[in-house]
């Protein structure tokens, strides 16, 4: 049986307005005319991925959520920046070497645009008997669930660099 609200509940919606034979529309079930929508990825969430997937050490994870056409900019260590294209090209510069204790945590990540997430990350790093302690900024470009592009501040760029290019 038809009901004179769910016809127009249909109708406005762009549903056809007769029913076919056999077909029950329930005025009860107002969410079964609701028009499926894709949901597109909350940049910050991507970015936030991301760190998780890095502090896990999962470079699959990682390559995963980065577009094959990367465009990022890496913090030097006289605090200027590389430009680096690809996604496999910015992994190669990312500091993974095996003798690290690496923790990474995201302390903020906001979304500055509908495309962009601005992410604050906490670095602490212990190899051999020195530690470091130091902060990073990335500004993100999110395109379908994938970062396209990165650009990254260092709070210490001459230190951190010492510490990763060093042998512990």
């Amino acid at each position: 049986m038809w009901s004179t609200r769910a016809l127009a509940r249909a109708s406005v919606r762009g549903f056809r307005t007769k029913p076919r034979p056999g077909f029950l529309i329930s005025a009860a079930r107002p969410s079964a005319f609701r028009c499926k929508t894709t949901q597109v990825p909350d940049p910050a969430e991507v970015v936030r991925s991301f760190v998780d997937a890095y502090d896990a050490g999962n470079r699959a994870g990682m390559r995963a959520l980065l577009s094959a056409d990367l465009v990022g900019y890496v913090t030097t260590a006289h605090a200027g920046v590389d430009r680096v294209d690809g996604a496999d090209a910015y992994l190669a510069r990312l500091p993974d070497p095996p003798d690290a204790e690496l923790s990474l945590r995201v302390t903020q990540s906001v979304l500055v645009a509908p495309d962009q997430a601005l992410t604050m990350v906490e670095i602490r790093a212990r190899r051999g008997e020195r530690e470091l302690h130091n902060f990073g900024a990335f500004l993100s470009r999110v395109q379908d669930g994938q970062i396209t592009e990165v650009w990254m501040v260092d709070a210490l760029p001459a230190l951190s660099y010492e510490f990763w290019s060093s042998a512990p």
